[in-house]
């Protein structure tokens, strides 16, 4: 049957061979707040949701296993756990069906969810910043319209409203939101062999579905698949000499571009995260040029060594990381646990699916929120 014809069983089994869980489980996880019911006319998704059901999974920050979680996102008097086994039994009901009618079951359950979404959403860290997922501002029709474009993109012969502009917006500002908390969404820290990197993008191009791989890049995060493209045409040399080469200037450009937006000016009329990220205390490394700014990125996640680095800048560095966890919690703000845990942060893009925590020996050495953020209770 068509429940066993594309590739989402393997792409299921590839990931088990991962060191974690990937970023997009949580998008056919029908117990995930991420989860958006897909079209009943997507049948690779829908394949993924039903595959999911038969082998779930526990990330390290389920929600099923630690309560705070959903007091941290509704309040203390708030309880999800119905509407979550409601959620799964509806689905397992519905992947029970026969081809023709399992699109129509999935169908019907998709204003129900993207209401779930949106309540949610009241509560959302990124709403103290004055964000708002913007199909959720949409009350009337528009709203599955809306949550249809977040997965497929504006397509003028099935939508009457694009809402580009606001996803573009939103997305954006969710970009500079995790970039507090993830240094890989706006520089390359670490300088790696050319070996590692390439062999880890081919790891990633085996593991990542298809339905993945089509999804929209929306507002920064297109510059993330970009980047992308042009490590792949790196790895794609003949030579080891060619690739390292042609894998460092990426890396040298992602972090000069990097200093540029640390040299920004706030101005009348931007967005209030804008705002926030372009305030954020001065990176040591963007002091320096050449060779020099390249140690020092590659001390942001590695120890100094003599015998690789010219210069040590490990106290200018825990004098940034200091000062930035104190800026971060003046200015609250705060990723949910879900995004916060092992790699999963990186939500939204592969380019973040390293082989270690995020956050390198920063979180190794005060954990999962910092030096300020040890021992707090979600």
């Amino acid at each position: 049957s068509w429940k066993e014809e594309t590739s989402t069983t393997s792409s299921v089994e590839n990931s088990k061979k991962m060191p974690y869980k990937s970023w997009w489980w949580n998008l056919v996880n029908v117990e995930s707040p991420k989860f958006i019911a897909p079209s009943g006319n997507d049948i690779e998704r829908i394949q993924a949701v039903c595959k999911m059901l038969e082998q779930p999974f526990t990330p390290r920050a389920d929600p099923r296993g630690k309560p705070g979680f959903w007091r941290y996102l509704f309040g203390q008097k708030f309880d999800l756990k119905e509407i979550m086994e409601e959620r799964v039994t509806q689905f397992k009901e519905c992947c029970a069906m026969d081809e023709d009618s399992i699109g129509q079951c999935f169908s019907g359950l998709r204003e129900s969810v993207a209401e779930t979404h949106c309540m949610l959403e009241k509560n959302a860290p990124h709403t103290k910043l004055d964000e708002a997922m913007p199909c959720c501002e949409v009350t009337d029709g528009d709203r599955l319209q809306c949550f249809d474009q977040t997965m497929y993109g504006y397509d003028p012969e099935v939508h009457d409203v694009d809402f580009s502009d606001e996803l573009n917006a939103f997305h954006s500002a969710k970009f500079l939101m995790k970039s507090f908390y993830s240094k890989y969404m706006t520089r390359f820290s670490e300088k790696k062999l050319e070996a590692a990197k390439c062999g880890w993008l081919s790891k990633m191009e085996q593991t990542i579905p298809s339905w993945v791989k089509s999804m929209p890049k929306w507002g920064m995060f297109k510059e993330k698949g970009t980047i992308m493209m042009r490590m792949k045409t790196c790895c794609g040399l003949t030579t080891s000499e060619e690739r390292q080469e042609c894998l460092d200037n990426v890396r040298e450009e992602k972090n000069n571009k990097f200093c540029q937006h640390r040299e920004t000016s706030v101005e009348e009329g931007m967005s209030k995260i804008e705002q926030v990220f372009y305030r954020q205390p001065s990176h040591p490394c963007c002091q320096v040029e050449g060779v020099q700014r390249s140690d020092c990125f590659d001390q942001e996640e590695l120890e100094y060594s003599p015998y690789k680095h010219y210069q040590d800048f490990t106290s200018e560095i825990e004098e940034y990381k200091t000062d930035l966890e104190n800026y971060i919690d003046d200015n609250d703000i705060h990723m949910p646990p879900h995004v916060t845990s092992w790699k999963e942060e990186t939500s939204d893009e592969e380019e973040e699916q390293e082989d270690r925590p995020a956050g390198g020996p920063w979180r190794k050495r005060w954990g999962q929120h910092g030096r300020r953020g040890r021992g707090r209770r979600w």
